[in-house]
């Protein structure tokens, strides 16, 4: 799941993504400078709300591009 993560990340052009993890939350990435992969954590900030969430790579369930709302 970390190479996954990785080429979400380093995509050009970067499409912005959501984390599934194994007990249902997700996150959403929507700027490269937004997260840090590191060997066994993958750390989301959200400015919005500006929280910080670890999240350990093992319970990473799904990697998939963010749905976009039709307005």
């Amino acid at each position: 799941m970390q190479e996954q993560l990785e080429n979400a990340i380093t995509a050009q052009p970067f499409v912005p993504f959501r984390v599934g993890m194994s007990n249902g939350a997700e996150y959403t990435v929507k700027h490269p400078e937004n997260c840090i992969l590191t060997k066994h954590f993958f750390v989301v900030y959200d400015p919005a709300n500006e929280e910080l969430d670890e999240l350990y790579l093992l319970h990473v369930a799904s990697i998939s591009p963010e749905q976009r709302s039709e307005a």
